[in-house]
């Protein structure tokens, strides 16, 4: 909460977060994001786009967020190393995001979103706001 008493402290620790993060991947450590969408307060989709921003602010290029987000975190999922997703190529599982706008010059155009494929579908998005 902005108001704590300890919000202040809260965000120098975050920095302190982010610099590790900028440190262990200048280091060449292989940064990949999880994800919690799902649990009390994460929203599904959402979190991702924003820890990507997040990634960025650390010091990691737009690209360097994207490969966490996508084929470094499958890669970490159990069996490690045996996700058949996380990479576009022949024999893999791959959903598709289309974007309107080019998430190399701002990460937040991953926000902006065209349209969806899921499981070879698209995705009626209209239809997800009527639920």
């Amino acid at each position: 909460m902005v108001g704590a008493d300890n919000f202040e402290d809260r965000k120098a620790a975050f920095r302190q977060v982010q610099d590790f993060v900028r440190t262990m991947h200048e280091a060449g450590v292989k940064v990949a994001m999880g994800n919690d969408a799902g649990t009390p307060n994460v929203p599904f989709g959402w979190g991702m786009h924003h820890e990507m921003e997040l990634y960025v602010e650390a010091g990691l290029s737009p690209m360097d967020a994207i490969v966490a987000a996508t084929s470094l975190g499958a890669s970490q999922m159990p069996p490690v190393g045996q996700a058949d997703f996380g990479t576009l190529e022949a024999g893999m599982v791959a959903d598709l995001i289309v974007l309107n706008a080019d998430p190399l010059a701002d990460i937040a155009n991953t926000l902006d979103i065209d349209r969806v494929m899921r499981l070879g579908e698209w995705v009626d998005r209209t239809a997800l706001g009527a639920n």
